[in-house]
């Protein structure tokens, strides 16, 4: 009896770890997602600093791929270029970041050195420096931003102030 009830038991919790296991990242909701946040984020302010969280399956701490995209909102005042000295990606200057139209199309940086093979969950900022003038839309309210990567388009939005 006691046997027949550690195989219920044990089966049991075998299929719920290989049910969670096998369940989409989709299912939650960290992985894979962006927020944004601007600063300062009064109405109106130029230069300001731009900050993208990215959350996802990170290799060795960094984004995989070759670039980030951020399609930003309309009312954001951009340049017609941005440094790539103004961009950083993980704390390490993008190689070259683009403008097209709404969209800053930035290059990850390349990594040098030993490289591991570690796949995990975990966040990179994207920040934009002041350098960069970005300058927020003049009325208070949330704006969406998209950032483009690996194929998706993870929705954010920024809060401006009065």
């Amino acid at each position: 009896m006691l046997r027949a009830v550690c195989a219920v038991v044990v089966g049991g919790a075998l299929a719920a770890g290989a049910a969670a296991f096998a369940s989409p990242q989709g299912d939650d909701p960290g992985v894979d997602s962006a927020s944004a946040a601007v600063a300062p984020s009064r109405a109106g302010a130029r230069p300001v600093t731009l900050t993208v969280s990215i959350r996802g399956e990170l290799r060795c701490g960094r984004l995989s791929g070759r670039t980030v995209s951020l399609a930003l909102p309309a009312q954001l005042r951009l340049p017609s270029t941005v440094a790539a000295s103004s961009v950083t990606v993980g704390g390490k200057p993008a190689s070259a970041v683009h403008v097209v139209r709404r969209t800053l199309a930035i290059e990850l940086p390349v990594p040098t050195g030993v490289m591991c093979d570690s796949i995990a969950p975990g966040t990179v900022k994207v920040v934009v420096d002041r350098t960069a003038n970005l300058g927020n839309p003049t009325k208070p309210g949330r704006y969406p931003l998209t950032v483009l990567y690996r194929n998706e388009r993870l929705p954010a939005s920024l809060r401006i102030v009065r």
